[in-house]
């Protein structure tokens, strides 16, 4: 019987390991996997529940059997430290190090890798960096209690764990305001060469030497990165995802309640295999429109979801002798599913890049004029979402070497989980606009009416006071192809066409002055200070920017990835076997060693102090 247990107690670990694996993968597109692939990033880091670790949960006064009611209570105070904070920072950001670039920076043309300094407020020939290496501590007060109902039916038991967690988050920037004495400010040239005119705000009288109508930059690198400072048409502030890059955040609360109900079929003192029905109840963060208020907010739990699964338990001694010295085998496992949830979440757009949630937009209304107003896209691009996650595998296998009281113990725990399910709703802001991507393209301009016949504009100066201006038509350009990093080099705004053409008369048409900007240099002569484009004739004019909406969201990119985490602990105890009720003290440590293609999960090392009693 005990080497059919054996084998059991075998079969299941590989079972249960291997079960967990299959949900997990790296956080690279399939098309792109290898063994030296880089993390996709993720708007939100969610690493594994505090509540999550089956090999701090493990009981040595569990699977007691008697004929009559047993158990045991008692608790754990541990504490967890992330190392290795550059694979989170390139599970948020894609880099460890962020890059600014204005658009007339001098190397600026086809940089795909410098953010478009001109989106967050900073002026057009700014260039600017920040490095993160995000820090995750937390202190655990793990409760469990063990009730045996062998009376009942023989194998019968109920057990429960809540932990109660503090935890802090820390971007842990190189930000010049107040950190650690060994803070380095962060690299910034942010001059403050004002904004040309209609480029950032909506021009109402034709721009002069005398009135030039330019906007001033934002000044600092914090100051945009918070999206609090107005600029030109920008004076909302962001909602969500503010960078608080010296600001340390905590929170406490009961991570996940779980609650367990097993049999063991097979058990004596030698060896038992059991299973057990699992049930999680949410009560850690809720992920919702206040913690998407700012970027790497602290979490505590799985996210505030109901969990339903079961798992397996089985020990086996394999060496005994004399009572006095033992070799004793443990396993435990389980699975569990996710239930759907509400939460908040933010995205990043297809094919624009990591961190395209903040691209600048421009708001358009029904009507698709030109509202007067930019809007940083991560207002857009929160979102009201239903999460799940398919399956989540928990398992530890431990060695134990037992003498008269004292016991050491070495184990490896294994934790996985599949890739969330995220469903795209409504916008969680107050936004109630049409939307489309700014690029470099101007913000707004005075319109004018042409005669019949007019050929006096020539293409590189502005209409003369002969011209009839036309206030109340908003610029209705877009630029759809422009990304995080800014259009490719000459690219022009959405239907946006010469004016002028050869010698030709014109029609009555309607055109807009656009100024001096990066996007329009291809049909711009060397000395130009304006550009004319035609949009449509007056009657019918035709205003038709490129909108945007959710279907170009990517919401791989709000969604947490898949995880897989190693971990190696070791335990030394204490028993006091000789009395009735048994009192136990329990140190252990552990070490997670997370895979390197899998930047979404975190490296972190701890430790626990676990005492009780059992009876």
């Amino acid at each position: 019987m005990k080497c059919f247990a054996k084998s059991v107690l075998s079969l299941t670990l590989l079972c249960g390991i291997a079960l967990v694996q299959s949900v997990n993968g790296e956080c690279c597109a399939p098309s792109t996997r290898s063994k030296s692939c880089k993390c996709t990033p993720h708007t939100i880091f969610l690493p594994r529940s505090v509540g999550a670790n089956v090999a701090r949960e493990m009981l040595p006064y569990a699977h007691q059997f008697t004929d009559c009611f047993n158990g045991g209570f008692g608790a754990s105070v541990g504490y967890q430290r992330t190392y290795d904070g550059s694979r989170i920072a390139r599970c948020l950001f894609g880099r460890e190090t962020i890059t600014f670039k204005g658009s007339l920076f001098d190397d600026r043309a086809d940089d795909t890798t410098s953010l478009l300094a001109d989106y967050f407020g900073m002026s057009t020939n700014s260039v600017a960096s920040i490095s993160f290496k995000p820090h995750i501590q937390n202190c655990i007060v793990d409760f469990n209690l063990y009730l045996g109902f062998d009376e009942c039916l023989n194998g019968l038991y109920f057990r429960v764990h809540a932990p109660l967690a503090w935890t802090q988050w820390s971007l842990k920037s190189d930000c010049s305001c107040r950190c650690s004495d060994s803070c380095v400010p962060a690299t910034t040239t942010l001059d403050d060469t004002v904004f040309p005119a209609g480029y950032m705000n909506t021009i109402t009288a034709l721009p002069t030497q005398e009135a030039p109508q330019t906007i001033a930059p934002v000044s600092t690198l914090e100051l945009a990165l918070d999206g609090q400072t107005a600029f030109g048409d920008k004076t909302r502030p962001w909602v969500f995802g503010r960078f608080g890059t010296c600001t340390d955040r905590s929170d406490w609360k009961i991570a996940d309640v779980d609650l367990i109900l097993g049999w063991n079929f097979w058990h004596c003192d030698d060896y038992h295999v059991g299973v057990y029905a699992q049930a999680i109840v949410p009560t850690g963060t809720k992920i919702d429109a206040e913690f998407q208020h700012r970027v790497f907010s602290p979490v505590i739990g799985n996210g505030k979801h109901w969990e339903l699964g079961g798992g397996v338990s089985a020990h086996a001694q394999l060496w005994n002798c004399e009572d006095r010295e033992s070799l004793t085998m443990y396993f435990e496992g389980n699975l569990t599913h996710m239930l759907k949830n509400d939460q908040v979440r933010s995205f990043d757009f297809t094919g624009k890049g990591a961190m395209s949630r903040y691209m600048l937009l421009k708001e358009f209304n029904t009507n698709n004029q030109y509202s007067g107003h930019l809007v940083n896209a991560i207002d857009y691009a929160t979102r009201c979402t239903r999460v799940s996650i398919g399956v989540k595998g928990d398992a530890a296998l431990k060695l134990v070497y037992s003498n008269c009281n004292w016991n050491l113990g070495l184990g490896y725990n294994f934790y996985g989980s599949s890739r969330e399910q995220v469903c795209i709703g409504e916008t969680a802001s107050n936004l109630t606009g049409l939307y489309g991507f700014k690029g470099i393209a101007a913000a707004d301009t005075l319109g004018y009416v042409i005669p019949a016949g007019d050929t006096s504009i020539p293409v590189d100066e502005a209409p003369t006071t002969s011209h009839s201006m036309i206030n109340g038509y908003g610029l209705s350009s877009t630029q759809s192809d422009a990304t995080i990093y800014g259009p490719a080099e000459g690219t022009l705004p959405d239907r946006a066409v010469p004016l002028w053409k050869a010698s030709t008369a014109l029609l009555p048409g309607f055109g807009y002055t656009f100024p001096l900007i990066p996007s329009l240099e291809a049909v711009q002569s060397a000395t130009g200070t304006a550009v004319i484009f035609q949009t449509g004739l007056v009657e019918g004019l035709i205003l038709a920017p490129e909108l945007i909406n959710a279907s170009l969201l990517d919401k791989h990119s709000g969604a947490a990835a898949r995880q897989m985490v190693s971990k190696l602990f070791g335990t030394l105890g204490y028993s006091w076997n000789e009395c009735d009720w048994k009192p136990f003290l329990d140190l252990g440590v552990e070490w997670d060693l997370a895979g390197s293609k899998d930047c979404c999960s975190a490296k972190q090392w701890g430790l626990w102090l676990k005492g009780g009693i059992s009876f």
